[in-house]
């Protein structure tokens, strides 16, 4: 049975790039482009495993992150952060959330996403 991870990015050609390359590797991927969407997601799916962006809709989703955090954890989801904001991985990683600083490869994605599966 596929994994299913869940990919919060608003960039429309990189969540579009992230979901063809996850699924051509096996994954079952659920799409947001917006932290609502992301939050509607988490409710209604099994998620494996949550994949963000910080910058979302003109803010800062660390703070989505922490609001969300009780659930994450409840659902024991890992977090990956994609970010090009190398500023912030002090603070995912004191989250307990795995940083991957801009840019990252597709050929990199998909064995990023088994390491952080199998991390848990």
């Amino acid at each position: 049975m596929p994994r299913n991870i869940l990919i919060l990015e608003d960039d429309n050609e990189l969540l579009l790039l992230y979901n063809r390359t996850l699924t051509k590797a096996g994954y079952r991927v659920y799409l947001a482009r917006s932290i609502s969407t992301a939050r509607e997601r988490l409710q209604a799916y099994d998620i494996d495993l949550f994949i963000c962006d910080l910058h979302v809709d003109d803010m800062l989703s660390i703070q989505h992150l922490r609001d969300e955090l009780a659930v994450l954890r409840q659902k024991q989801i890992p977090v990956v952060v994609i970010s090009g904001h190398s500023e912030m991985k002090e603070e995912c990683e004191q989250l307990g959330f795995e940083f991957v600083l801009k840019p990252i490869t597709l050929h990199e994605l998909p064995g990023l996403v088994g390491y952080a599966l199998n991390a848990t």
